[in-house]
Order: C-alpha cells, then sequence, then structure tokens
C-alpha cells in the first residue's frame, strides 16, 4: 500500500511534532509487521543503511526486510518497535534537526529515544560509509513528548 502525506508546518516545533506523529505511525505498524510476519531482530537481520536518491519513501518493517536496506526513518521505526516488542513502551521514533543549509532547508535525522538511551540504527548499519555533513545534535525547540505507551 503507498500512501502520500502533505502538510505545510509553520514552525520548527511544528514540523518535529508532525514528523514525531508520523513516526509513531510507522512505529505502530512495524510492531505488527515484526509479530505478524516474524521478523528478525534488526541487527541480525542482514538489512544495512543506504540513503534513498532524493525522494522520501517510509517503508514498513516488512518491506526493509525485503529490500535488504533502508534510510533512518525506516530504520529507527524497526528498532522503536522491536524495543516496545521486548517490553519497552518508552521506545518512539525520534526527529532531530542536525543542520540548516545556508538556504534555510532544515536537514533531520531519525534516531530511537528509549530507555536505553538514544541509538542510531542507521550508524551501526552503515551511514558510517556515507559522507556526513554534520555531527548530530537534537534541537527540540517546543516538543514534548508523552510519557504513555503506544502498544
Amino acid at each position: 500500500m503507498k500512501l502520500s502525506l502533505e502538510w505545510h508546518p509553520r514552525t520548527r516545533g511544528e514540523l518535529i511534532a508532525g514528523l514525531a506523529d508520523a513516526l509513531e505511525a510507522l512505529v505502530r505498524i512495524d510492531v505488527r509487521e515484526i509479530r505478524s510476519h516474524a521478523l528478525p531482530e534488526l541487527y541480525s537481520s542482514g538489512v544495512v543503511y543506504e540513503p534513498e536518491d532524493g525522494s522520501e519513501r517510509w517503508l514498513g518493517a516488512s518491506m526493509v526486510y525485503d529490500r535488504g536496506a533502508a534510510d533512518c526513518e525506516d530504520l529507527a521505526a524497526w528498532l522503536a518497535a522491536q524495543r516496545r516488542i521486548e517490553g519497552d513502551r518508552t521506545a518512539r521514533a525520534f526527529p532531530m534537526i542536525v543542520g540548516i543549509t545556508p538556504t534555510g532547508v532544515m536537514q533531520i535525522h531519525i534516531v530511537v529515544q528509549s530507555m536505553r538511551g538514544i541509538e542510531d540504527p542507521s550508524v551501526v548499519l552503515g551511514m558510517g560509509n556515507y559522507p556526513r555533513r554534520m555531527a548530530v545534535k537534537p534541537v527540540l525547540e517546543g516538543l514534548r513528548w508523552s510519557s504513555r505507551s503506544y502498544c
């Protein structure tokens, strides 16, 4: 199934909060897919990090597994879903602003926030093999995370 989502956030906080909501939907889908397809743990799945070609496609865990590669939001959603299945109900895919280009475009990277702290499955699965322009530094202006559980 393909789904297109478009919205026009007016502030940085609206952008991050909207991404967090969309990521939550992908994490919930991944919880169901991991359970129903009996997918292996992300780090033992053979999946590697691969940047997208300029388009932005968010893939469920079963599609990532079949493809064998994914970028940051897909990997972070799978890992967050896995952590929830393991019992960490606080695990979530977490959008971070890692830079702003000279033209004002925000560069965003997705990691996992859980009881283990911040985990970056993209780096673990090969992102370090690609050029990195900026160090990851979270910017969380005006964003409040809910402590309620989602699964």
